[in-house]
């Protein structure tokens, strides 16, 4: 029993990765009715700026994360600005085809600029672990664990309670009628594209700080943050949140009881089954595709 408590513990605190990077890929999703390949690039060329002023320059771990801030909000302006808006929404078949371009060239853009190397982020997160009712925890995943649930909330008060949140809201329920009503569709897009680029960043940062620093270190966490978007439901922001950790569970008892071949093709088999069985996810609703 003990066992698979720990399982389900330590699921637990990998599902908040997942989760995060799969609020990203939602929101995209929920707003703009198209998935965002480059999601992963995106975050990982931020991180590499965090590291970089950081460590490699030295200016500490403050101005760094000033620095990926800023730059994950100009990425995702300009990404928004100079593909998204000029495409517009009538072809999400090329916004798709556009986002993977957009992933070959920013993961080549940061071999150029950071180099093919392999960089330990060493980030300023507690060490080792604690035991809890016969439970080991581990710190840095505690950690980890509390900013993916804090970054899920602050998303949940600002799509609620501010004057964008309910904008972007309504323009994902129906961009025509949120048109007429007042709603600034460019305003809301630039900003649906930032606050998934700063999701990005702050997923790309957990999982650097858990493992190393590499070009397409995140794209294996990409893969698995697509599928709990796809089982709670694309359309869906808590049902992203809620897959994140159903699927960090299923991955530790996985790796915990079953073959390695099941842990490996897990996030194939729960995608079929999802689509098989109910294509809208555990919590979202299927709907008329957009004109």
């Amino acid at each position: 029993m003990s066992a698979f408590l720990q399982a389900i513990v330590n699921g637990l605190m990998t599902g908040g990765v997942y989760a995060l990077l799969a609020l990203s890929i939602a929101l995209i999703f929920k707003t703009m009715d198209a998935v965002n390949f480059a999601t992963a690039s995106m975050g990982a060329f931020c991180a590499f700026l965090f590291f970089q002023v950081g460590t490699i320059l030295n200016l500490g771990w403050a101005a760094g994360l000033a620095v990926a801030v800023v730059g994950a909000v100009l990425l995702g302006w300009a990404v928004e600005r100079g593909i998204v808006r000029p495409l517009g929404s009538g072809d999400l078949f090329r916004l798709v085809l556009a986002t993977m371009g957009l992933d070959i060239v920013l993961n080549n853009a940061t071999q150029i600029f950071f180099g093919s190397g392999v960089q330990n982020i060493n980030a300023p997160l507690p060490s080792g672990g604690v035991a809890v009712a016969g439970l080991n925890i581990d710190l840095t995943r505690l950690v980890i664990l509390g900013v993916a649930v804090a970054g899920a909330i602050v998303l949940g008060v600002v799509l609620r309670y501010t004057n964008l949140g309910v904008g972007m809201r309504a323009y994902a329920q129906d961009p025509q009628a949120a048109t007429l009503m007042g709603v600034p569709a460019r305003t809301v897009s630039r900003w649906t594209w930032i606050i998934s680029s700063l999701l990005g960043l702050i997923a790309a940062i957990m999982v650097a700080s858990v493992s190393v620093l590499s070009v397409g270190f995140l794209q294996g966490t990409f893969i698995s943050a697509f599928t709990a978007a796809v089982l709670g439901g694309l359309s869906s922001l808590p049902g992203a949140v809620a897959g994140g950790f159903i699927l960090g569970v299923l991955e530790a008892l996985s790796i915990a009881y079953a073959p390695r071949a099941v842990t490996i093709a897990l996030p194939v088999l729960i995608i079929l089954v999802v689509l098989l069985i109910r294509p809208a996810g555990l919590f979202g609703r299927l709907s008329a595709s957009r004109a």
